[in-house]
């Protein structure tokens, strides 16, 4: 009898600000949209809301002697590389074969000697800001629950988010009463088979215990959005949710022939 929707919207801007003032307005009409629908306010409950930026990441190549650095991400001019050759020996020195050092290249147009250690690493650069606003409503009126979705996505545009739908019971009490007096009359009927199959009698109830979990939101839910104005109202099927009482009990074994 309860249908349970987890939506929301999410903003990206290049400031706080602005991300903040589309998911407002956002958030405004979806939250209105809801109103329109004859959801109540102690059924709108904001269960998230989070400001955060957004990074990439980029290619850096760092110098720590001459403090060079350049951003694989900008365009620089090529530069050949730089050849590095060794000073003239003394005449007194052997005559090996004069050593040719070839210099790294870098994208910043300067380059780089072998004995400056540069290195490549990433680092993280904000591009921008993102806003989420997440909201659990219940809605009580199963039947317009496809409604709903049409209307908040509509009010909501691109920003929306829609995280599921689940069905629960809200009040489960009586199902439970009627569960228990069923598992009850099971549990006797079953006891006493057993004993007549294994001729014997049953004595007095010694034990009996009863466990169960509450029942718990069930994802039914069928969704098919509307791709356009024109196109079909979005389909919920409900289905239906179980409630389960088990039980549990010991019994003496009545003394044969008393």
């Amino acid at each position: 009898d309860l249908a349970i929707l987890n939506l929301g919207i999410q903003a990206l801007a290049d400031t706080v600000a602005e991300a903040r003032g589309q998911a407002a307005t956002a958030m405004e009409g979806t939250v209105a949209a809801l109103r329109a629908n004859g959801i109540a306010e102690r059924d709108i409950q904001t269960a998230y809301f989070n400001i955060s930026p957004r990074y990439t990441s980029r290619e850096i190549t760092r110098c720590p002697s001459s403090q060079t650095q350049s951003s694989s991400g900008q365009t620089a001019p090529a530069v050949a590389p730089m050849i590095a050759v060794a000073s003239q020996p003394e005449p007194a020195a052997a005559s090996e074969p004069e050593p040719i050092v070839i210099v790294q290249e870098i994208a910043d147009g300067s380059a780089l000697r072998a004995d400056e250690d540069c290195y490549k690493e990433r680092e993280s650069v904000i591009v921008g800001y993102q806003v989420n606003n997440q909201l659990t409503v219940k809605v009580r009126d199963l039947d317009s629950v496809g409604v709903i979705i049409d209307q908040v996505t509509e009010a909501g545009g691109n920003l929306t988010r829609f995280q599921g739908l689940s069905f629960t019971i809200e009040d489960n009490n009586a199902l439970q009463v009627e569960a228990r007096a069923a598992a009850i009359a099971d549990l006797l009927d079953k006891s006493g088979q057993v004993a007549t199959l294994t001729g014997v009698e049953l004595g007095q109830l010694v034990y009996i215990t009863e466990s169960g979990s509450p029942v718990q939101p069930q994802f039914r839910a069928e969704l098919a959005f509307a791709t356009s104005a024109a196109a079909a109202p979005t389909a919920i099927s409900p289905g239906e949710l179980t409630v389960v009482v088990t039980m549990q009990a010991m019994f003496e074994i009545q003394p044969s022939g008393s």
